[in-house]
């Protein structure tokens, strides 16, 4: 259990480094949006909350 829940705080966290970097670098340049960090660390809490989500239904849905 302990295993699953680091093995997701450290997906999570990685996923959370690179929607932030593109939300940051990549987003302004693709769809012309104004560029804002906290713009993109928005962005990045939906997302990530989003992934906090996911895991735990994912998580419970194997080890139902």
């Amino acid at each position: 259990m302990e295993n699953a829940i680091a093995f997701s705080m450290v997906n999570v966290g990685a996923g959370a480094m690179v929607s932030w970097g593109i939300s940051h670098y990549l987003l302004p340049i693709m769809f012309g949006v104004e560029r804002s960090k906290g713009r993109a660390f928005k962005v990045t809490a939906v997302f990530t909350v989003a992934a906090l989500i996911r895991n735990v239904i994912i998580y419970g849905v194997f080890n139902a």
